[in-house]
Protein backbone atom coordinates (compact mmCIF):
# COMPACT_ATOMS: atom_id res chain seq x y z
CA UNK A 1 0.00 0.00 0.00
CA UNK A 2 2.80 2.26 0.55
CA UNK A 3 4.95 1.65 -2.31
CA UNK A 4 1.31 2.19 -4.21
CA UNK A 5 1.05 5.50 -2.91
CA UNK A 6 4.67 6.70 -3.32
CA UNK A 7 4.39 5.54 -6.86
CA UNK A 8 1.50 7.71 -7.33
CA UNK A 9 1.94 10.64 -5.30
CA UNK A 10 1.38 12.64 -8.04
CA UNK A 11 -1.97 11.68 -8.15
CA UNK A 12 -2.84 11.27 -4.93
CA UNK A 13 -2.08 14.36 -3.58
CA UNK A 14 -3.59 16.36 -6.80
CA UNK A 15 -7.22 17.98 -5.82
CA UNK A 16 -9.00 15.16 -7.33
CA UNK A 17 -7.11 12.35 -5.44
CA UNK A 18 -7.84 14.94 -1.60
CA UNK A 19 -11.48 14.65 -2.72
CA UNK A 20 -11.68 10.99 -3.24
CA UNK A 21 -9.96 10.35 0.36
CA UNK A 22 -11.72 12.95 1.70
CA UNK A 23 -15.14 11.07 0.54
CA UNK A 24 -14.09 7.64 1.54
CA UNK A 25 -12.95 8.97 5.43
CA UNK A 26 -16.53 10.97 5.97
CA UNK A 27 -18.15 8.24 4.68
CA UNK A 28 -17.18 5.80 7.28
CA UNK A 29 -17.35 8.13 9.28
CA UNK A 30 -21.29 8.59 9.06
CA UNK A 31 -21.40 4.99 9.05
CA UNK A 32 -19.87 4.62 12.72
CA UNK A 33 -22.36 7.54 14.25
CA UNK A 34 -25.51 6.11 15.85
CA UNK A 35 -28.48 7.19 14.29
CA UNK A 36 -31.06 9.11 16.62
CA UNK A 37 -34.30 6.95 18.19
CA UNK A 38 -36.91 8.27 16.64
CA UNK A 39 -39.36 6.39 18.59
CA UNK A 40 -38.02 7.30 21.73
CA UNK A 41 -38.09 10.98 20.49
CA UNK A 42 -41.48 10.43 19.34
CA UNK A 43 -42.65 9.10 23.02
CA UNK A 44 -41.45 11.70 24.93
CA UNK A 45 -43.24 14.55 22.57
CA UNK A 46 -46.44 12.52 23.09
CA UNK A 47 -45.85 12.36 27.05
CA UNK A 48 -45.17 16.26 26.80
CA UNK A 49 -48.46 16.71 25.43
CA UNK A 50 -50.39 14.08 27.50
CA UNK A 51 -48.81 15.90 30.75
CA UNK A 52 -50.18 19.76 28.61
CA UNK A 53 -53.32 18.24 28.31
CA UNK A 54 -53.32 17.04 31.70
CA UNK A 55 -52.89 20.26 33.21
CA UNK A 56 -54.71 22.79 31.09
CA UNK A 57 -58.03 20.26 32.11
CA UNK A 58 -56.88 20.32 35.83
CA UNK A 59 -56.82 24.26 35.80
CA UNK A 60 -60.25 23.83 33.69
CA UNK A 61 -61.40 22.24 36.76
CA UNK A 62 -60.03 24.29 39.33
CA UNK A 63 -61.29 27.26 38.10
CA UNK A 64 -64.69 26.06 37.84
CA UNK A 65 -67.06 28.25 40.69
CA UNK A 66 -68.39 26.09 43.32
CA UNK A 67 -72.10 25.73 42.89
CA UNK A 68 -74.21 27.38 45.25
CA UNK A 69 -76.62 25.28 47.43
CA UNK A 70 -80.21 26.11 48.23
CA UNK A 71 -81.22 28.24 51.36
CA UNK A 72 -82.18 26.49 54.46
CA UNK A 73 -83.58 28.67 57.64
CA UNK A 74 -83.37 26.80 61.04
CA UNK A 75 -85.03 28.67 64.47
CA UNK A 76 -82.76 30.20 66.34
CA UNK A 77 -85.31 31.09 69.12
CA UNK A 78 -89.02 32.45 70.39
CA UNK A 79 -89.21 34.96 72.28
CA UNK A 80 -93.00 36.46 73.49
CA UNK A 81 -92.48 39.82 74.97
CA UNK A 82 -95.77 41.63 76.80
CA UNK A 83 -96.35 45.71 77.84
CA UNK A 84 -98.37 47.41 80.15
CA UNK A 85 -100.87 49.07 77.89
CA UNK A 86 -99.49 47.85 74.91
CA UNK A 87 -100.18 44.79 72.50
CA UNK A 88 -97.69 41.89 73.29
CA UNK A 89 -95.24 40.72 70.07
CA UNK A 90 -93.49 37.66 69.30
CA UNK A 91 -90.36 37.92 68.35
CA UNK A 92 -88.33 35.82 65.78
CA UNK A 93 -84.77 34.89 65.56
CA UNK A 94 -84.02 32.96 62.01
CA UNK A 95 -80.34 31.56 60.39
CA UNK A 96 -79.80 30.98 57.44
CA UNK A 97 -77.01 27.60 56.97
CA UNK A 98 -77.28 27.13 53.53
CA UNK A 99 -75.77 29.40 50.81
CA UNK A 100 -78.27 31.44 49.11
CA UNK A 101 -80.39 34.07 50.26
CA UNK A 102 -83.44 33.48 51.77
CA UNK A 103 -86.46 35.59 51.38
CA UNK A 104 -88.90 35.06 53.43
CA UNK A 105 -92.37 36.03 51.66
CA UNK A 106 -95.34 34.24 53.80
CA UNK A 107 -95.79 33.77 57.29
CA UNK A 108 -99.25 31.64 58.80
CA UNK A 109 -100.83 31.92 62.44
CA UNK A 110 -102.33 28.22 63.08
CA UNK A 111 -104.36 28.50 65.22
CA UNK A 112 -105.44 25.10 67.25
CA UNK A 113 -107.55 27.29 69.64
CA UNK A 114 -109.20 30.32 70.97
CA UNK A 115 -110.34 30.82 74.78
CA UNK A 116 -111.95 34.36 74.76
CA UNK A 117 -112.90 35.44 78.49
CA UNK A 118 -116.12 36.82 79.64
CA UNK A 119 -116.66 39.21 82.31
CA UNK A 120 -118.47 38.17 85.13
CA UNK A 121 -118.65 41.78 86.84
CA UNK A 122 -120.26 44.81 84.54
CA UNK A 123 -117.11 46.73 84.74
CA UNK A 124 -116.13 48.51 81.86
CA UNK A 125 -113.63 47.13 79.30
CA UNK A 126 -110.72 49.46 78.04
CA UNK A 127 -110.00 49.62 75.10
CA UNK A 128 -105.38 49.37 73.94
CA UNK A 129 -104.64 51.17 70.70
CA UNK A 130 -102.03 48.19 67.89
CA UNK A 131 -98.33 49.50 67.73
CA UNK A 132 -95.51 47.29 66.42
CA UNK A 133 -93.91 45.72 63.85
CA UNK A 134 -96.00 43.37 61.83
CA UNK A 135 -99.82 43.90 63.13
CA UNK A 136 -101.57 40.87 63.40
CA UNK A 137 -105.28 40.62 64.22
CA UNK A 138 -105.95 36.92 65.00
CA UNK A 139 -109.07 35.66 63.87
CA UNK A 140 -111.84 34.17 66.66
CA UNK A 141 -112.24 30.89 65.03
CA UNK A 142 -109.40 27.99 64.91
CA UNK A 143 -107.75 27.71 61.35
CA UNK A 144 -104.82 28.79 59.46
CA UNK A 145 -104.67 32.50 58.42
CA UNK A 146 -101.55 33.73 55.96
CA UNK A 147 -100.58 37.28 56.21
CA UNK A 148 -97.92 38.33 53.55
CA UNK A 149 -94.63 39.75 55.06
CA UNK A 150 -91.44 40.50 53.40
CA UNK A 151 -88.22 39.56 55.09
CA UNK A 152 -84.54 38.75 54.00
CA UNK A 153 -82.21 36.58 55.69
CA UNK A 154 -78.29 36.84 54.16
CA UNK A 155 -77.15 33.34 53.61
CA UNK A 156 -74.77 32.28 56.85
CA UNK A 157 -76.21 35.78 58.61
CA UNK A 158 -79.54 36.17 60.71
CA UNK A 159 -82.57 38.03 61.28
CA UNK A 160 -85.04 39.39 63.98
CA UNK A 161 -88.18 40.53 63.40
CA UNK A 162 -91.90 40.91 65.32
CA UNK A 163 -95.63 40.06 65.13
CA UNK A 164 -97.72 42.50 67.27
CA UNK A 165 -100.98 40.38 68.53
CA UNK A 166 -105.02 41.64 68.96
CA UNK A 167 -107.89 39.63 68.38
CA UNK A 168 -111.33 40.20 67.40
CA UNK A 169 -112.95 37.25 69.98
CA UNK A 170 -114.48 39.43 71.77
CA UNK A 171 -113.99 42.42 74.11
CA UNK A 172 -111.99 40.89 76.91
CA UNK A 173 -108.60 39.10 76.61
CA UNK A 174 -108.45 35.94 75.28
CA UNK A 175 -105.80 32.48 75.01
CA UNK A 176 -104.50 31.54 72.00
CA UNK A 177 -102.70 27.89 71.63
CA UNK A 178 -100.66 29.09 67.98
CA UNK A 179 -98.01 27.24 65.36
CA UNK A 180 -96.19 30.02 63.29
CA UNK A 181 -95.56 28.70 60.10
CA UNK A 182 -92.41 30.87 58.18
CA UNK A 183 -92.97 29.99 54.29
CA UNK A 184 -89.79 31.40 52.39
CA UNK A 185 -88.45 31.64 48.43
CA UNK A 186 -89.76 30.55 45.26
CA UNK A 187 -90.44 26.89 46.29
CA UNK A 188 -92.29 27.81 49.62
CA UNK A 189 -89.95 25.74 52.15
CA UNK A 190 -91.97 25.98 55.57
CA UNK A 191 -90.66 25.41 59.41
CA UNK A 192 -92.77 25.54 62.36
CA UNK A 193 -92.03 26.48 65.42
CA UNK A 194 -93.15 24.99 68.94
CA UNK A 195 -97.04 25.52 70.47
CA UNK A 196 -97.12 28.98 71.56
CA UNK A 197 -99.72 29.65 74.75
CA UNK A 198 -99.99 33.44 74.92
CA UNK A 199 -102.93 35.73 76.67
CA UNK A 200 -103.50 38.56 73.46
CA UNK A 201 -105.74 41.85 74.62
CA UNK A 202 -108.96 42.62 72.33
CA UNK A 203 -108.83 45.15 69.73
CA UNK A 204 -112.37 45.88 70.41
CA UNK A 205 -112.94 49.18 71.38
CA UNK A 206 -116.33 49.75 73.32
CA UNK A 207 -118.19 52.90 74.40
CA UNK A 208 -120.61 50.72 76.93
CA UNK A 209 -122.69 47.72 77.42
CA UNK A 210 -125.97 46.66 79.17
CA UNK A 211 -125.57 43.18 81.58
CA UNK A 212 -128.21 40.64 80.90
CA UNK A 213 -129.56 38.95 84.62
CA UNK A 214 -128.25 35.12 83.09
CA UNK A 215 -124.81 36.74 82.05
CA UNK A 216 -123.04 36.29 84.95
CA UNK A 217 -123.95 32.13 85.48
CA UNK A 218 -123.05 31.71 81.35
CA UNK A 219 -119.61 33.95 81.99
CA UNK A 220 -118.51 31.34 84.80
CA UNK A 221 -119.26 28.34 82.73
CA UNK A 222 -118.07 29.47 79.61
CA UNK A 223 -114.70 30.24 81.19
CA UNK A 224 -114.09 27.42 83.07
CA UNK A 225 -114.54 25.06 79.73
CA UNK A 226 -111.43 27.73 78.51
CA UNK A 227 -109.74 27.07 81.58
CA UNK A 228 -109.88 22.84 81.32
CA UNK A 229 -108.95 22.90 77.86
CA UNK A 230 -105.88 24.99 77.89
CA UNK A 231 -104.72 24.01 81.66
CA UNK A 232 -103.51 20.63 79.41
CA UNK A 233 -101.76 22.70 76.39
CA UNK A 234 -97.66 22.97 77.18
CA UNK A 235 -95.55 24.81 74.64
CA UNK A 236 -93.97 28.47 74.92
CA UNK A 237 -95.93 30.36 77.47
CA UNK A 238 -96.20 33.79 77.87
CA UNK A 239 -96.01 35.31 81.42
CA UNK A 240 -99.66 36.68 81.33
CA UNK A 241 -100.73 33.06 80.25
CA UNK A 242 -99.16 31.80 83.06
CA UNK A 243 -99.88 33.94 85.37
CA UNK A 244 -103.93 33.15 84.67
CA UNK A 245 -103.33 29.64 85.52
CA UNK A 246 -101.19 30.28 88.76
CA UNK A 247 -104.03 32.61 90.03
CA UNK A 248 -106.65 30.13 89.26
Amino acid sequence: MLDWIIENKEWVFSGVGVAIVTTIIGFLIKKQKPEPNNSIQNSRIQNSTVLQNSSIENLHIKNEPRKKGPSLLKIVDISLHEQKDKYPYIEIKLRNVGDSVAFIKKVIFDIKDVGAFMKVRDDRPCAVPISWNYDIKLSSEAGEYSYEISQVVPPDDVDRFTFTLAHSAGPLNAIFKIFLKIIYDEDDKEITTEPILINIPSSYDILGFTVGSNVNEYAINHNKDIYSRFEKYTGIMSEEYKKIFSAE
